[in-house]
């Protein structure tokens, strides 16, 4: 499958959500933009879908940011935090079974749960 890129129609107005994710992240905006992408494309690799759709997109991409704005401010996680466990969460939401945070308070990039 080729490599997908988040098409312009959904950023940054779509992405940034009237700029309230904006104010949020602050400078991180786009290390989060960068990061989802990845998540987002990566899905469609480990799930790919027959017919792929904008709605598709839209959908994984919605569940990512809002996820992320949750963890973001309920829980302070960095951006790099929610990145590095977005895919599981986004797998699960897929897969229509639960996800939880993880509930340590020590974590450094990709390190195993």
């Amino acid at each position: 499958m080729p490599s997908l890129i988040v098409p312009a129609r959904f950023a940054p107005a779509g992405f940034v959500r009237g700029a309230k994710l904006g104010v949020l992240f602050g400078a991180h905006l786009g290390a989060l933009r960068t990061g989802l992408e990845r998540v987002v494309s990566q899905s469609f690799t480990s799930r790919p879908v027959a017919n792929l759709r904008d709605s598709e997109i839209k959908g994984r991409i919605d569940f990512c940011l809002g996820l992320a704005a949750e963890l973001h401010v309920v829980k302070g996680w960095a951006v790099e935090r929610i990145v590095d466990e977005m895919p599981a969460a986004l797998r699960a939401h897929l897969d229509g079974t639960i996800w939880e945070p993880s509930k340590r308070h020590c974590w450094a990039p990709a390190d195993p749960i």
